[in-house]
């Protein structure tokens, strides 16, 4: 993890950690009912450009037919997705799915997700570089605000924490184990 995510991840879980609870944090700005993770989510999509999508608004239909793209790495997507995902790991230079190229072709909206919104937000900028006409969403909270609010889970109940820092956004009883103690695989 860049020094940048990891310095923002911190700062946010203090900051939460003061706080009395989710209500500390907007309505309109709350990822999910944990009030670290609903800061983490709120300061990770702000810094891009990307319209998003909150998990209420994915679950209700907002992006009906969406494609869903997983922007995670290969152990964090082999523990768990949200249903239908296809994964496209852009931070490894992976080529982009054939299905997204063909989501763009016949119109069908795609909503990026990571763990919280930062990685998903910076490769939905890079296909919309690449790909002005796309329809294309950032999913604000990710997939830790997928799971922490109950929607369902794909290859298991659990959702990988990335890293140690990031875990902490995690509820326990959603942390997947790791190999390593530390949490620090990816």
């Amino acid at each position: 993890m860049n020094g940048a995510r990891a310095s923002l991840i911190a700062g946010l879980i203090i900051t939460a950690s003061c706080a009395k609870g989710p209500e500390t944090v907007p309505e309109k700005e709350r990822a999910s009912v944990n009030p670290a993770l609903g800061l983490a989510a709120a300061r990770a999509v702000s810094r891009f450009d990307t319209p998003v999508i909150s998990v209420d608004e994915l679950r209700s239909g907002a992006q009906s037919g969406a494609l869903l793209v997983d922007v995670r790495g290969t152990r964090e997507y082999a523990v768990s997705r949200i249903p239908g995902a296809v994964r496209w790991d852009f931070e490894a230079g992976e080529r982009p799915p054939k299905i997204l190229e063909k989501a763009e072709l016949t119109g069908q909206p795609v909503v990026f997700y990571c763990s919280i919104g930062w990685r998903s937000g910076e490769a939905a900028e890079q296909w919309i570089a690449s790909h002005p006409n796309a329809s294309v969403r950032n999913l604000k909270g990710g997939i830790f605000a997928w799971a922490e609010t109950g929607g369902p889970l794909e290859g298991g109940n659990k959702v990988h924490p990335y890293d140690a820092t990031w875990s902490l956004l995690l509820p326990a009883r959603l942390r997947a184990p790791t190999s390593n103690p530390a949490l620090e695989e990816k």
